[in-house]
């Protein structure tokens, strides 16, 4: 039975991944030809791309409401429901000022998994990418997998004293959906800590069963919005 649950899980895999494969042409995100500031927030969006979601909150404690964008390709938007195109995604921060003037302050390139990322968990269906501003702290949570599941929170802190936004928090999680069997770490760069977390689901009781917490130190060195891949962070 496991044997044959394997087969068409793999097959199932490799299926979506052909399929998210065909006529996939990445276009680039050229940031360097767009303005530095501007009233107009789609003046910040190149051709070939268009805002996918808006989020507005305070993020550099001035009581004004700046802007998160997460703006994806357009390129493929024609493409059969049945046979996606794989369409990359960006996140850019924007300052407003008292003027009402935005100032574009980051732009991650690599930190938003693309819409045909989400592996056989989604199978032809896109793979979100969650953005929210949560009281100052900018917060990136998405997942992807197969049999085994991975969920990723970053949070994001603007460091005035540098302009950039540093990675304060990084929540991971790794669930076998066969067996129940999940790991999870939560990071806190600001303190310098990791825990661990697992729990193992138990076929005689019947129940999860959650193993003692390990706790380890990690290194304060910043870690800068732009900077972080999803692919490789962490060592996944």
């Amino acid at each position: 039975m496991l044997a044959k649950f394997c087969f068409m899980w793999l097959s199932l895999m490799v299926l979506t991944c052909a399929v998210f494969a065909q006529d996939e042409t990445a276009v680039s995100f050229n940031d360097s030809a767009l303005p530095q500031t501007s009233k107009n927030i789609n003046e910040f969006v190149p051709e070939g791309w268009k805002i996918e979601e808006q989020k507005t909150g305070d993020l550099n404690a001035d009581s004004l409401p700046d802007v998160a964008l997460k703006l994806i390709e357009i390129s493929a938007e024609t493409a059969a429901s049945d046979n996606p195109v794989s369409r990359s995604r960006v996140l850019m921060i924007l300052f407003k000022n008292k003027t009402g003037v935005f100032e574009r302050v980051a732009v991650a390139k690599t930190l938003l998994q693309c819409t045909g990322c989400g592996g056989a968990f989604y199978g032809v269906s896109e793979a979100p990418a969650n953005v929210k501003i949560d009281k100052g702290i900018l917060v990136v949570d998405q997942d992807n997998g197969s049999r085994n599941v991975f969920n990723e929170t970053f949070k994001f802190r603007y460091d005035a004293k540098v302009k950039k936004f540093a990675l304060i928090g990084f929540d991971t999680s790794d669930s076998d959906r066969l067996t129940g069997a999940t790991t999870a770490e939560s990071i806190n760069y600001l303190t310098g800590t990791k825990v661990k977390k697992t729990w193992q689901y138990n076929q005689r009781t019947d129940k999860t069963v959650a193993k003692p917490d390990k706790k380890s130190s990690v290194a304060k060195t910043p870690i800068y919005l732009e900077k972080i891949n999803y692919e490789t962070f962490g060592n996944r």
